[in-house]
């Protein structure tokens, strides 16, 4: 199977965890999908469905993983630097485009990746003249 036909079964996943009016079809998605959030070996995959999903319910997976990953995980400080510098560049490059949704949360993930990493490395606090950066492009 290809990673297209992959991503496209968990786009529909995620549209039926996110929308699925039948509580067992969520209940399946959330089981099936819990991985991202729970191992920190979906943290590229959660990447990769950020560069390459077209729903924004894919995204949001993928963003509230990540969230859940640096809150629950004793990630390496290189992982950490590593996510957050490619939430702000994701955010700079497409955050204007996003469903609000979705910005909100990758929001929610620099944010949280900042606080946890704020006494760790000075470069979690560049968060500011980043933010404001690409802020002043909008």
């Amino acid at each position: 199977m290809s990673s297209m036909e992959s991503l496209a079964q968990l786009e529909v996943l995620c549209e039926k965890l996110y929308n699925s009016r039948d509580s067992a079809e969520r209940a399946h998605a959330e089981s099936t999908l819990k991985c991202f959030s729970e191992n920190s070996d979906y943290i590229s995959q959660c990447q990769y469905i950020l560069d390459n999903a077209s729903t924004p319910y894919a995204l949001m997976l993928a963003s509230t993983s990540l969230v859940k990953q640096v809150s629950d995980r004793s990630l390496s400080l290189q992982l950490r630097l590593d996510i957050r510098n490619y939430v702000m560049n994701y955010l700079a490059a497409r955050g204007p485009k996003l469903q609000n949704f979705v910005t909100i949360s990758l929001i929610q993930l620099a944010c949280r990746i900042t606080k946890f990493g704020w006494f760790d490395d000075d470069r979690f606090r560049e968060i500011f003249k980043e933010a404001t950066d690409f802020l002043a492009l909008v």
